[in-house]
């Protein structure tokens, strides 16, 4: 059975994003973990310290290597760290990534890797503009290793940059909409059509 590691963003343990859409995966028989950390602000995950105090806690607590990972917002940067410390990991679903654009992803970190981003996440905007901050743009634009919605590789054909569609069903920072009601069906599809077999 697949096991899906759902890792959440700051000043939230994934209650209106992250869980909403493991609950909905474990429906559909997927093993899901809801992984922990401390509730973090903005400000202190300015820190790197605080980025891989998190990522060791998540190792520890939580790691199995091949897990799928579905991240949030700054739950794809603590998985990014992870992967830096060693942790390998089997399909990867980031939403709205709150991170630099440059990053790279460790080879043979992860199998695959779909960057879920929309140009018009307000909370991404606002996080990007923090001086001296690893937050940035990767929620609206993706990665810029990655491959284009329409296909185009740009270097790391591990990485697939997927634009969310015009959802009918918004929040005001537009930062969590893929997890509305309304808009998670299309994402678990995506999700259970992606797993590994």
């Amino acid at each position: 059975m697949t096991r899906i590691l759902g890792i959440n963003g700051i000043m939230s343990h994934g209650k209106r994003s992250t869980d909403e859409l493991l609950a909905d995966l474990a429906r559909h028989g997927a093993q899901t973990i809801d992984a922990n950390y401390p509730l973090r602000e903005i400000w202190e995950v300015r820190r790197r310290s605080h980025q891989h105090n998190d990522a060791r806690r998540l190792m520890q607590r939580y790691y199995s290597e091949d897990d799928v990972v579905v991240a949030h917002s700054y739950g794809c940067l603590v998985s990014l760290r992870m992967m830096e410390m060693g942790a390998r990991f089997s399909r990867m679903f980031w939403f709205r990534p709150a991170m630099n654009r440059d990053y790279h992803i460790p080879a043979k970190a992860c199998e695959r890797l779909y960057v879920i981003h929309d140009p018009g996440d307000r909370a991404i905007l606002f996080g990007s503009v923090i001086p001296f901050h690893d937050f940035g743009n990767a929620g609206r634009f993706g990665l810029m290793a990655g491959a284009s919605g329409c296909g185009r590789i740009h270097g790391d054909s591990r990485i697939i940059n997927t634009r969310t569609p015009d959802y009918s069903e918004h929040e005001f920072w537009h930062h969590s909409d893929d997890f509305l009601d309304a808009n998670r069906p299309r994402w678990v599809k995506f999700i259970t059509n992606r797993l590994p077999l």
